[in-house]
């Protein structure tokens, strides 16, 4: 479950590794894919790890998820497929990792913005990560910001979606994590990247989260079904 999953791997060139978490199974996400392709040429394609995938479970059971995200396997499958980015990444002679959902649409100089405006701002050199989309579309790191990520998840439960988690934002159990991973950069805009409204609209995270609360009702009728028909 590690580079069977990347697709279009380049040379390590470059400073940046532009890579795109995508469910190829979906047509849209996909050809959201193979448009932000043209004006990112080196973008990677990461299939998406889901909650169908064989292993889940156990790939789950490496990381301290709170009990809170038991039912939030959507929640999960996104983790474990920004761990596996942030594995590869490490091992890699890339400075930057840029990290994208494939609802995520991006300016045509996004590598010159990033250049000119966030690598060197000082609030990125403390922490080393910022967000660059709308709901955590499309984040930026370096290397320090991605060992400090691996070091917190060691130390606290991970217990919210990886974008609250990471900036401390209070949902989940909403115990205070360390904020190491800034929300924006002063001065700058909130923003530099977009979401395709069509794909984000059709949340596949939320729809795994309901997917698992259907199946446990069901389970949970059957049980309850089964013990009056015994009792």
């Amino acid at each position: 479950m590690m580079l069977d999953r990347f697709s279009n791997l380049p040379k390590q060139n470059g400073e940046y590794f532009f890579c795109m978490i995508c469910l190829t199974t979906f047509k849209e996400r996909y050809s959201n894919f193979t448009c932000q392709k043209k004006k990112i040429p080196d973008l990677v394609l990461y299939d998406a790890i889901t909650p169908q995938l064989k292993g889940f479970e156990k790939e789950c059971a490496k990381l301290d998820f709170h009990p809170i995200l038991k039912r939030e396997q959507g929640t999960k499958a996104l983790w474990l497929s920004n761990i596996k980015i942030f594995e590869y990444f490490l091992k890699t002679r890339y400075k930057y990792l840029i990290i994208l959902e494939d609802d995520s649409i991006v300016p045509e100089n996004l590598q010159e913005i990033l250049n000119k405006e966030y690598i060197n701002h000082k609030d990125f050199l403390k922490l080393g990560g910022v967000r660059l989309g709308q709901y955590a579309s499309c984040n930026l790191y370096n290397k320090y910001c991605v060992k400090k990520i691996f070091e917190t998840i060691n130390k606290y439960p991970i217990d919210r979606g990886i974008d609250h988690y990471i900036s401390n934002i209070p949902t989940g159990t909403k115990e205070k994590r360390p904020y190491i991973f800034n929300k924006k950069l002063s001065e700058l805009p909130s923003t530099i990247t977009k979401v395709n409204p069509e794909i984000a609209k059709k949340s596949v995270r939320i729809s795994y989260n309901k997917n698992f609360l259907s199946k446990e009702k069901i389970k949970n009728l059957l049980f309850s079904f089964f013990d009056k028909f015994l009792s």
